[in-house]
């Protein structure tokens, strides 16, 4: 290959990753924006249903969670292989986009249905657009995977930064105040204003429209590397499938490295879903400044895409199981401590707030990273998409976790005991991590390229 065509081909590369990062832009807000939007929800069912609490409404998230590990498995397993990295992209993107439309005419009616619109539809298109956002991409650079992979998860975490405050513009102009409910004793406070109410239904089909607008664009500038496209085109729809199977029960369940890394993303999981759930709900008992936590809340998007990036760049420096304990050690002492700061200010409790987005959310990025450099070739895509599976017993977790805990809103220690479990489990992730397997890259000369080249090693 000449120059001039090396040349076009980083940058092609290059534009990949961008409308990859792009498209998890526009998929993090599911995710990045539900604690901003669950008082929101909780606050208008509640008209009709007085006795439903934020716990009840947060059942949406953890439920769409339970959906979103079966998704992921079927994406690398079943969506790849029948409609290629591509078009399973685009499935997801435009199932992603119908989600905030179903929800609009669901919000009026119960939680059940609010479930499936918002947490079921939106979950599952998230977990098949994460699996090929990541898989496309990341062939135009396979010696550089923490770094691209880093940089797409990123956009994932960014989004909460961006989609925050517009929610928050959107849905309560006036930054009028959240009442506390009637009991003294109460952690929970809600939205009684008619002008917040009445906005909630309407942002939800501005958020759908601007959601199209930004996956169009990111879908037509994330593109495969054509040597993969034509390889994949080769293979006939029933041998791709049962090749994807036979990789995952012979080459996937038979490795220890998979239930490891398997454990790893429950345990990260269980504590970024605890918090993207719960971080606005618990800043109101501290403060009653709608204006003031939403900024705060974009801020959490920085750190959420700081936490993505970083881990991936340092993955490409550092052993998976020498960084990851680390993170996982840092993070177990934040949650110890969070809820006794906030006691004491509410700015220590934001600075809190931040630190656990910057840790908690490093396994999105070093994960499938380390799982494409253990699991080489055509099929890791079905390990990465497996390991997703993990996010069905999560959010199973945080389930039982609202139900058992968060619904108890005379409780005023229901926060302290969902910080302890959530340092239980980052606890259990610094012996789960550190057990993973590490490959060291070595430097060799590439002849036929005239420049050295990362090879890893098999």
């Amino acid at each position: 290959m000449g120059l001039m065509g090396t040349v076009k081909e980083h940058y092609r590369g290059l534009l990949s990753v961008f409308g990859a990062f792009l498209i998890q832009l526009t998929a993090g807000t599911y995710h990045g924006t539900f604690g901003n939007m669950l008082p929101y929800f909780s606050s208008y069912v509640k008209q009709a249903h007085p006795s439903i609490t934020h716990g009840d409404l947060a059942m949406v998230f953890s439920s769409g969670g339970l959906a979103q590990g079966v998704s992921s498995m079927l994406g690398g397993l079943i969506f790849v292989p029948v409609l290629g990295k591509r078009g399973c992209l685009i499935f997801g993107c435009m199932l992603f986009t119908s989600a905030p439309f179903f929800t609009y005419f669901t919000l009026s009616t119960n939680v059940a249905s609010i479930t499936f619109s918002y947490g079921i539809i939106g979950a599952s298109a998230v977990s098949i657009i994460m699996v090929a956002s990541l898989l496309i991409p990341v062939t135009w650079f396979p010696n550089h995977k923490g770094k691209v992979i880093g940089f797409i998860t990123s956009g994932f975490g960014f989004s909460s930064t961006l989609f925050a405050p517009l929610q928050m513009l959107m849905i309560n102009p006036s930054n009028i105040p959240p009442i506390p409910e009637g009991n003294t004793n109460s952690s929970s406070s809600y939205f009684e204003s008619e002008e917040v109410l009445n906005n909630v239904p309407v942002a939800l089909i501005y958020l759908g429209c601007i959601y199209a607008v930004l996956f169009v664009v990111g879908i037509l500038l994330t593109v495969e590397k054509p040597r993969d496209t034509k390889e994949d085109a080769d293979l006939k729809l029933s041998e791709r499938l049962r090749e994807a199977f036979a990789y995952l029960f012979h080459q996937t369940f038979t490795r220890l490295d998979f239930y490891l890394l398997w454990l790893t993303r429950f345990l990260f999981l269980v504590v970024g879903a605890g918090i993207l759930t719960h971080w606005k709900t618990f800043s109101f008992t501290q403060s009653s400044d709608d204006k003031l936590v939403s900024v705060a809340g974009g801020v959490n998007g920085i750190m959420n895409c700081l936490s993505r990036f970083v881990a991936g760049a340092l993955l490409d420096k550092f052993r998976f199981s020498r960084l990851m304990p680390v993170i996982a050690a840092l993070l177990t002492v934040i949650l110890l401590s969070i809820f006794f700061i906030a006691k004491t200010s509410f700015i220590g409790l934001i600075i809190c707030t931040w630190i656990v987005y910057l840790l908690s959310f490093s396994h999105f990025s070093t994960v499938p990273a380390q799982t494409i450099s253990l699991f080489k070739g055509a099929h890791s895509g079905v390990v990465v998409g497996t390991i997703g599976l993990s996010d069905s017993f999560s959010y199973a977790v945080v389930g039982i976790l609202n139900k058992l805990i968060m619904s108890q809103d005379e409780d005023p220690q229901t926060f302290l005991w969902l910080f302890l479990t959530l340092a239980s489990c980052s606890f259990l992730a610094i012996f789960v991590s550190s057990l993973v397997s590490s490959e060291k890259p070595e430097i060799t000369e590439d002849k036929s390229e005239g420049i050295l080249q990362e090879k890893f090693l098999n």
